[in-house]
């Protein structure tokens, strides 16, 4: 019996708030070179866009103005926010290539309990929004219908996060074409599409 999508969100909802907590009782008391310049920036309001990831500090800011919060809760306020979103893009990525509800469970799990998402979802640095905004936008380009409303922000916020994320742009072209992934390649009509 298939269940609402109440239900699923409920799912999916329930351990990214265990998780969330989870961070932020083990937040790390050890922050990088950079992060330490990040929350400088965040407190002090100067030298708030870096080239490489132009909207990581001015959104910590925002956070830090709004809330109230130290600069270092309100980078981790906002890296906790991206590994939510990063758990339920998993969760949909998982779910066009795995059957089951314990396999996508354990799919974002594993990507969830990776050394890289738990170290840099507690620190502050730009890596993980970065990763976040990347794996929504790939999950948005992968759904049938493509939601082109919804994936053009989310990669714009993932290459806003950091510059490489640009990099992505042709794959995700080719992710969003239609028909089989690599089958028109060699016919020549995706190549005609993007010229």
């Amino acid at each position: 019996m298939e269940r609402s999508s109440g239900r699923q969100a409920l799912d999916m909802a329930a351990p990214a708030v265990v998780l969330v907590g989870l961070l932020f009782f083990l937040r790390s008391a050890s922050q990088t070179p950079d992060g330490l310049s990040y929350a400088l920036a965040v407190r002090t309001g100067q030298d708030m866009f870096h080239p490489h990831h132009m909207i990581y500090v001015p959104v910590a800011r925002a956070i830090h103005l709004a809330a109230g919060a130290d600069p270092l809760t309100a980078a981790l306020w906002q890296n906790l926010f991206w590994t939510v979103v990063l758990a339920f893009a998993a969760w949909r990525l998982a779910g066009l290539v795995l059957v089951g509800r314990m396999a996508r469970v354990l799919a974002a799990g594993a990507l969830l309990a990776s050394r890289g998402v738990m170290i840099y979802s507690v620190r502050v640095e730009t890596c993980l929004p970065a990763m976040a905004c990347l794996a929504l936008a790939t999950a948005l380009a992968a759904a049938r219908p493509v939601r082109s409303l919804l994936r053009a922000p989310a990669l714009a916020l993932a290459v806003l996060y950091h510059q490489t994320n640009v990099l992505f742009v042709l794959p995700l072209l080719v992710l969003m074409a239609p028909g089989p992934p690599g089958a028109a390649w060699s016919t020549g009509k995706r190549r005609a599409a993007l010229t």
